[in-house]
């Protein structure tokens, strides 16, 4: 499994070159002993794969979809940082049917993000599953999946879908709900 996860990171690390993204990667030089939550007095053990992940590539600036994918220094910053909160807080009111709001601020936990588009991905560990989901936010839409090594896979061409069928529950609702909630809850501009 592990190696696994350095094949992939490896992988999309190539294809964000091919792509000609810029991007950058700081190794991590401390011990590597949890990971911070949306509730501050909570952190989390690292999974095997994150664990696996923040050993091959601590923190990683244009790491997929615009984002950086945090160090651990920086997701227990980031987690307490005001827009950061505010934007976790407005998604996790607005889709009640989906990662962040399927669980508790003390089992989520901020994973990559663009400040410049407030996107974001998120961790979040339903029940006490040792392996997190993986919700990746941006450009008005989200994509889910079981793990980490399903997520860099799709990141690296090697799955066409996400998980969403699987994990989320089938709440029909329609995009004009969408917008008419977000603009009632201050979410989105007219």
């Amino acid at each position: 499994m592990a190696s696994s996860i350095e094949f992939l990171l490896k992988q999309l690390w190539v294809l964000n070159e091919q792509d000609g993204i810029q991007q950058s990667m700081r190794r991590c030089s401390h011990t590597m002993d949890g990971i911070a939550t949306f509730d501050p007095s909570k952190k989390i053990k690292l999974s095997p794969m994150l664990r696996e992940r923040f050993r091959c590539a601590y923190e990683w600036e244009n790491a997929a979809i615009g984002q950086t994918w945090l160090g651990l220094d920086k997701v227990a910053i980031a987690s307490d940082d005001t827009q950061i909160r505010k934007h976790y807080d407005l998604r996790v009111q607005n889709w009640t049917h989906a990662p962040p709001a399927m669980t508790t601020p003390s089992r989520t936990a901020i994973y990559g993000i663009n400040t410049e588009r407030r996107e974001a991905t998120y961790l979040a560990w339903p029940a006490e599953d040792e392996e997190p989901i993986i919700c990746a936010l941006y450009g008005g839409q989200f994509d889910i999946f079981k793990n980490l090594k399903r997520y860099l896979e799709f990141l690296a061409g090697d799955r066409c879908h996400d998980d969403s069928e699987e994990i989320l529950p089938h709440v029909p609702l329609s995009v004009d709900e969408v917008v008419t909630k977000a603009r009632e809850d201050g979410g989105l501009e007219r």
